[in-house]
């Protein structure tokens, strides 16, 4: 049985939430679970309404049971789960039963639609209790509806896509598995999992930028804010149980998601491979939260990927994977300029320095400062570094990297994955040099980093970004500064435990505008 803890290789994850889109589709927000067909043509040979798997009578513990119109003895299985921001305990039959669940039960799987406690009824971990529940009481009575429970595989949108994640990574887990509905001497364990624009990490959800909102419906869930009570969304994040003995899992996720961020999904995939466990990411592009995203090809992927994985098939992503080229580009001789928004993106980096953390809570003033002022290689607080300049660090051998990000906010998650090198437990240098052609005066230096971070010019330190940290732009702003005219070198240092690195820079002036008006060199 596996034993709960929090891995160095995890991340500490979760969760986001359904759209409230009321007006498009004429649901209640709580009920929102992706584009719904009306009266989807489900042809099935028999089916089961509202059968009570707790047996206690509530509505929250009724699921529905569609088999295939083939008749067979028993059917391979597929639960599937409803999004809902884990608001809703009864939209079983909103599941997304015309698109997902029809292309299943066409596929020739039984098809189960559970309800779930909602985070009105119950904080968590109740609703992963009632998941547990729901496979266990399959297998307890297989025979009774034709079930072949020697595959079970779970899928589910949105915060079901969550939920299934979760019922996944944490088979054996004792302290998520509950006592809902006996059948304790039955496994919970799964066979597969499909994530449909699931939200993974919690402490990342403004990876595509800051939401804006008030409690969260994470924050709901938990009963609880964030601050102070890290360990608990770590209690409820997929990736915290994470080991190579996990089924396979398949990621869809819309490019175009403006309710639970694409960059989430790239992230659980990462973490996936990182563990050895089987999987698959297609990311759809144009694709929303539940729109635009079930195609005749997308559900037949999904189809083919439970397929392989009850044939014992290696289940591997067939499409191209994401490599450092997708986030960076070598810096050439010649000067950059600040982007649209000011921010800097010509860098230096250095390949990670180990420096093991479990959690990222440690990160005080005092920590930083110690860490940050250890002398790690020779003229760290001076180097203007060279591509491909080497150094060396206890036992590590590292390069410098002189690199153009493809992207605002630096990504040094990817940039360490993408040499396979150790992307969690790590501190990185990274260092440029801008060119001012006058004196630019009255301007702050605004950081934003994941997870804390010490910035300096010429030096100098500027900032001092503490704590469990989000990349947020902005997120902190220097006291006012002049930049005489020349040159003037930038480093910052930015260290994580478990999660996403990355950071962001840029000047704005005393109006929050950015200030453009000089080059970038690695020089």
């Amino acid at each position: 049985m596996k034993q709960f803890h929090f891995r160095k290789t995890g991340i500490r994850l979760l969760l986001g939430f359904a759209a409230t889109m009321a007006a498009t589709t004429g649901m209640q927000a709580q009920n929102f679970g992706g584009v719904q067909i009306p009266k989807p043509n489900l042809e099935c040979s028999q089916t089961f309404k509202d059968v009570d798997y707790a047996g206690d009578g509530e509505v929250y513990h009724a699921l529905d049971i569609y088999l295939p119109k083939e008749v067979k003895k028993s059917y391979p299985v597929v639960i599937h789960i409803y999004g809902s921001a884990w608001m809703s305990n009864n939209s079983k039959n909103m599941a997304d039963l015309g698109t997902i669940c029809k292309a299943l039960l066409d596929a020739g799987y039984a098809v189960v639609t559970p309800n779930h406690r909602s985070s009105g009824d119950a904080h968590f971990p109740a609703q992963i209790n009632d998941i547990k529940a729901v496979v266990r009481f399959l297998r307890a009575n297989a025979d009774k509806y034709s079930l072949d429970t020697s595959f079970i595989g779970v899928s589910g949108f949105s915060s079901g896509g969550h939920l299934a994640s979760l019922t996944a990574t944490s088979g054996g887990i004792a302290e998520l598995e509950g006592n809902v509905g006996g059948n304790l001497e039955y496994s919970s364990s799964v066979d597969a999992a499909c994530s449909w624009s699931g939200p993974i990490d919690l402490l990342n959800m403004d990876c595509a930028g800051k939401r804006n909102m008030g409690h969260t419906p994470e924050e709901m869930l938990i009963g609880a804010p964030v601050q102070g009570n890290e360990d608990k969304y770590a209690a409820i994040c997929p990736i915290t149980y994470l080991d190579s003995a996990d089924p396979p899992v398949m990621i869809f996720h819309g490019t175009a998601d403006n309710v639970v961020p694409p960059c989430q999904a790239p992230e659980f995939y990462d973490a996936l491979c990182n563990a050895g466990v089987d999987s698959r990411l297609i990311m759809v592009e144009g694709g929303g939260h539940g729109f635009n995203m079930y195609s005749e090809d997308n559900l037949a992927k999904m189809t083919e990927f439970f397929n392989d994985a009850r044939s014992g098939k290696p289940v591997v992503n067939r499409f191209k994977p994401l490599v450092l080229e997708d986030y960076f580009t070598p810096s050439t001789t010649t000067a950059a300029s600040p982007d649209n928004e000011g921010f800097i993106r010509r860098w230096s980096l250095l390949e990670p320095i180990d420096k093991p953390n479990r959690t990222n809570t440690v990160f005080t003033d005092n920590y930083l400062r110690e860490a940050f002022s250890t002398k790690y290689f020779p003229n760290q607080t001076s180097i203007v570094p060279k591509d491909g300049e080497k150094v060396k660090v206890g036992k590590q051998k590292l390069a410098w990297h002189a690199l153009d990000s493809k992207m605002y906010n630096v990504k040094l998650f990817r940039f360490a994955s993408g040499l396979q090198q150790q992307v969690y437990g790590v501190l990185f240098w990274a260092v440029t040099t801008i060119d001012c052609p006058e004196d630019i005066d009255n301007v702050r230096m605004a950081v934003g980093s994941n997870s804390a971070s010490m910035w300096w010019i010429d030096g100098k330190e500027m900032l001092l970004l503490s704590g469990d940290r989000r990349m947020v732009a902005d997120d902190a702003a220097s006291d006012r500064l002049s930049l005489s005219k020349g040159k003037h070198v930038l480093r910052g240092a930015i260290i994580n435990g478990p999660g996403m690195s990355d950071f962001c820079v840029r000047f704005i002036d005393d109006n929050g505008k950015p200030v453009t008006n000089y080059t970038i060199t690695n020089k």
